[in-house]
């Protein structure tokens, strides 16, 4: 049977809100605004301010996720839902630029297939990455559960300094991290934070004011980056920008888990809507952040760059991101109420048939690969 339904904090909901709309504003800069081409303004300021939400809302979208899976069980029935998910609306806007809408580029062949598998193709990078950790969490929440406090630091603070601090102080060194990496090592530390931090201190306003301290430090490097660019003619400094806003800099993981230990020792509450609106954020990203709906929003349908150096700039950011959000809100909250459900009763009906069906294919492969290994080394 699927699993049961609980009361989330709604605490954290919000936090998941607030993140997805920092993803939406996000995009809208970065897919909006080819600032290359269009030059310096002053509206260059805001464009590279709302930029900066994106990887800190991934952060704790990550972090959140990590926090409720350490305690839960990984299953079957999740990882297709989400899958299903997925496909729907892959499949779904696919069908609609393909029959209905004029995409910005005309399609082609070569689009069939990251509509069908837009999971593991560059359609869906977070949802992809989202998924490894997934199938890794069973692994991840053995080694938390059965290792104490020290080696679990042990483990953490040399992935934290590779991959975070370092790639930010030095320009040339990487140790090849990538986007699936950097969520098993958020997932990590949301289960350090789950297991060993209390969050009955209430002492919350400490670690917002670091999160936003963390975040506007952030954002003066950004406009300092900018203005530098213009001073000295040198647009190739807009790059490193980067180095404090990419989505392991040191400064937006201390933000994003200050803020999420900041909402964690709030004091709990439950609040039906804010938990029925978090739920669709997935749903959010997922309708306006896919290949064809990127280009048609930012370029066809909000024209962005036509308001580059526009007064009222800032209204039609703040117009167009709420817009979206809504809009993708209500979309998501129908199909939940609708496909989800009917893929629900299906699931339920056919549960032991389907686990029996994956179960003798993993069963197969097992064997077939073992036999290989006996063969091959004898």
């Amino acid at each position: 049977m699927p699993p049961r339904k609980t009361n989330r904090n709604s605490n954290l909901e919000l936090l998941r809100i607030i993140s997805i709309v920092l993803i939406i504003a996000h995009h809208y800069s970065v897919h909006g605004f080819n600032i290359q081409k269009l030059g310096y303004c002053a509206n260059q300021f805001l464009v590279g301010f709302l930029s900066l939400g994106g990887k800190f809302g991934v952060s704790c979208f990550v972090l959140i996720s990590g926090y409720f899976m350490v305690s839960s069980r990984f299953t079957v029935y999740k990882l297709i839902k989400l899958i299903a998910e997925v496909l729907f609306y892959s499949i779904g806007i696919g069908l609609i630029f393909l029959f209905v809408l004029t995409p910005v580029t005309p399609l082609s062949p070569a689009d069939i297939t990251p509509i069908l598998m837009p999971v593991g193709s560059e359609s869906y990078w977070f949802i992809t990455s989202y998924i490894v950790m997934m199938l890794f969490s069973p692994i991840l929440n053995f080694f938390i559960n059965h290792t104490n406090q020290k080696t679990h630091l042990q483990l953490l603070l040399p992935f934290i300094v590779i991959w975070s601090i370092l790639p930010c102080c030095f320009k040339s060194v990487h140790y090849g991290t990538n986007n699936s990496l950097w969520f098993i090592i958020l997932y990590l530390i949301a289960g350090y934070l789950r297991k060993y931090v209390d969050i009955e201190k209430e002492n919350a306003s400490r670690h917002f004011a670091v999160g936003m301290i963390c975040y506007f430090l952030i954002a003066i490097y950004n406009a300092a980056i900018i203005y530098l660019s213009h001073m000295t003619s040198a647009q190739e400094l807009l790059s490193q920008s980067s180095r404090l806003s990419g989505i392991n800099s040191p400064l937006i993981l201390l933000s994003s888990v200050e803020l999420l230990l900041g909402f964690l020792k709030m004091r709990p509450h439950y609040s039906r809507f804010i938990n029925t609106l978090a739920s669709a954020s997935f749903g959010v990203y997922l309708i306006h952040d896919n290949r064809f709906m990127r280009p048609y929003l930012w370029k066809t349908l909000f024209k962005n760059s036509q308001w580059y150096s526009s007064h009222y700039l800032i209204l039609h950011a703040i117009a167009v991101i709420f817009s979206i959000y809504v809009v993708c809100t209500l979309i998501d909250l129908i199909r939940q109420a609708t496909a989800e459900r009917l893929l629900l009763r299906f699931f339920d009906k056919y549960l032991e048939r389907i686990k029996n069906f994956f179960h003798s294919i993993w069963i197969c492969c097992e064997k077939r690969i073992l036999s290989f290994l006996q063969q091959y080394y004898g």
